[in-house]
């Protein structure tokens, strides 16, 4: 299944929007890494797996759950493409 560049963006919006609402922020950067900048502890880390599985309607196993695909909008919209079987068209 292919996607256009422009769903990946939607992605991106919905998941830059969902941080910004919960930690009262008008923008973030999608390359600010949240953990190394402190925006999330332990119980936000949580709300952060469980909006992606239920917006994307998707089920994450232990093994997805690492720093490195969480730490950045980019890499949740990469990783989350990976999930999906998205596959950017090339630009």
């Amino acid at each position: 299944m292919f996607v256009s560049m422009i769903e990946t963006t939607k992605t991106e919006e919905t998941v830059h929007d969902f941080f910004c609402k919960h930690m009262n922020m008008e923008h973030i950067e999608h390359d600010d890494d949240i953990f190394q900048l402190g925006y999330v502890n332990s119980l936000f880390a949580i709300q952060i797996v469980s909006f992606l599985e239920e917006k994307f309607k998707i089920k994450f196993e232990n093994e997805d759950l690492t720093v490195s695909n969480f730490n950045t909008i980019i890499n949740i919209c990469n990783f989350l493409n990976k999930k999906l079987d998205i596959i950017p068209d090339p630009a």
